[in-house]
């Protein structure tokens, strides 16, 4: 998601490298300058089923959530998102996308979903999944260790890839899994797999999220989404097992069947997440300052436009637990 146009090639490559050309929103109100006479403009799709009559926005203050005055969209029929008219900094970054029950349809069931939940994206993503909202939330991670931010998120893409059994080089912020599996080839069976993976860390981040002491939205996703990927290869696997038994892959399965599969699979002792903990929260509150401070200054190297700092997320309190919602996690499938 990110675009740079600024002067020398240099700040080009950095700006492509660290978080590629972005999604754009058509009209919207945005802090930063407009100098770009013509704006950067990408669609790409939302999906656990696909997600209709979803907000989709570019996080220019990084914290995970559709704030007023950022470049944001509604999705349509197929999940699509269109962003139009981004500034060159707008551009370079992530994405998020909140659905909410009773009004965002999953089209796998045609039915709104029962929960409101949030997804982000790196800003090279095409898709918005609970895949990618895993790799954004890795890549932050590993920025906060020590990484640069296109060595974060090639690093968080791969280590996801292997985790879920893709092909190495598949990029999942790039992997359209609905549209794959229903596709009459010899990759349909194995996004199948991956169609219902999703739906299940999907699941997975909702209960986690109302599980978890209250705190900051932005801090809960990512403590949550790093218990929730250390289940997925456990998690996969019994997807897999629950597929095989079903009979039923590729373009045939339906929507149904992936629910049914899905919630049995997040019954199963073995895929239980650890449940996150107020130090957990509090760690990521340090990770996500640190990652915040590198991605702001790598967008404010890499264009001439005024860049206004993020907002940070805030030190968790002592006391109580289930608080965040649904807001800043997976969705439920009907």
């Amino acid at each position: 998601m990110m675009y740079a146009k600024k002067g020398s090639f240099r700040k080009s490559l950095l700006a492509t490298a660290v978080l590629a050309p972005a999604m754009i929103v058509a009209g919207c109100g945005s802090s930063y300058d407009s100098r770009n006479d013509s704006g950067s403009s990408k669609s790409g799709v939302a999906y656990d089923g696909y997600l209709k009559n979803a907000k989709a926005c570019v996080d220019v203050n990084l914290n995970k959530v559709c704030d007023a005055g950022e470049p944001s969209t509604t999705t349509i029929q197929g999940g699509i998102y269109l962003f139009d008219g981004l500034t060159e900094a707008q551009a370079l970054f992530p994405l998020a996308l909140e659905a909410t029950a009773g009004t965002t349809v999953d089209e796998d069931t045609d039915e709104a979903v029962d929960e409101d939940f949030v997804y982000v994206a790196p800003a090279s993503a095409s898709t918005l999944s609970a895949f990618t909202t895993l790799i954004q939330i890795d890549t932050e991670r590993r920025i906060a260790a020590g990484a640069t931010p296109a060595e974060a998120e090639v690093a968080a893409k791969a280590e996801l890839a292997a985790l879920v059994g893709a092909p190495v080089g598949t990029d999942l912020t790039d992997y359209d899994a609905v549209a794959k599996s229903k596709a009459n080839d010899s990759d349909a069976n194995q996004a199948t797999q991956l169609r219902v993976l999703n739906q299940v860390l999907t699941k997975q981040m909702i209960a986690a999220i109302n599980d978890a002491p209250a705190g900051d939205k932005s801090a809960v996703l990512n403590a949550v989404g790093k218990k929730v990927k250390d289940k997925v290869a456990v998690t996969k696997g019994v997807v897999d097992q629950k597929l095989s038994e079903s009979g039923v892959t590729g373009p045939d399965i339906t929507g149904e069947t992936i629910a049914q599969i899905a919630t049995q699979t997040i019954a199963e002792a073995v895929t239980q997440v650890e449940a996150v903990t107020s130090a957990d929260i509090a760690e990521a509150v340090a990770e996500i300052k640190k990652a915040q401070a590198q991605i702001i200054a790598v967008i404010k190297e890499a264009v001439d436009e005024q860049v206004p700092d993020p907002e940070e997320p805030e030190e968790p309190t002592t006391g109580g637990t289930g608080g965040t919602g649904g807001s800043s996690g997976g969705q439920g499938t009907s």
